[in-house]
């Protein structure tokens, strides 16, 4: 009842907030609040969360969850090569892709990534920080099936034999 009292009861195409926010997020406790946070900020008047609301506030929130995984990727890499990974996913501008196909771009372009030594490591470094996941159908008319490095049904290593998918508010981030 209270839930309900603060929160509209769909988002987006019939999701519930918490789908919504879990889909926006790396599903931590901390996404949720920055995200809400952000709302409350561009909203110091309201109530309630209404879904227009929650909306409005995706491209700031995007950009704020962008700049904590270049936060996070700056303990172990340089600036410079950070820059060139989130420039690769922007200039290739595909949310969902092969390993062939933008191994392809990497090499064409490969120039303007001096940092990035290979495309497999690439995407295993995208993968264990949760900018991309893997996806795939077991059939035609099957739902896409996804798996991230940080939800529980994650595995260790990015698998290059599936097709891979660009996190979605990574996607808002990056205009792709």
């Amino acid at each position: 009842k209270i839930y309900n009292r603060f929160f509209p009861e769909k988002v987006d195409g019939g999701k519930t907030v918490v789908e919504y926010l879990l889909d926006r997020s790396f599903e931590r406790p901390r996404d949720i609040i920055m995200y809400l946070n952000i709302v409350k900020r561009d909203n110091p008047k309201a109530t309630f969360f209404s879904a227009t609301m929650l909306k409005n506030a995706f491209p700031a929130y995007a950009t704020r969850f962008l700049g904590e995984i270049q936060n996070e990727l700056a303990l172990y890499y340089e600036k410079d090569m950070i820059d060139e990974f989130f420039d690769l996913l922007a200039q290739f501008k595909k949310t969902i892709f092969t390993y062939s196909e933008i191994n392809f771009f990497y090499q064409t372009n490969r120039e303007r990534y001096s940092h990035i030594l290979s495309i497999d490591e690439f995407l295993d470094i995208m993968y264990r920080f949760g900018v991309v996941g893997n996806t795939w159908k077991t059939g035609r008319k099957q739902p896409r099936h996804f798996t991230w490095s940080y939800k529980q049904n994650g595995v260790e290593r990015v698998n290059t034999d599936v097709d891979f998918t660009v996190h979605y508010t990574i996607r808002k981030a990056l205009s792709i």
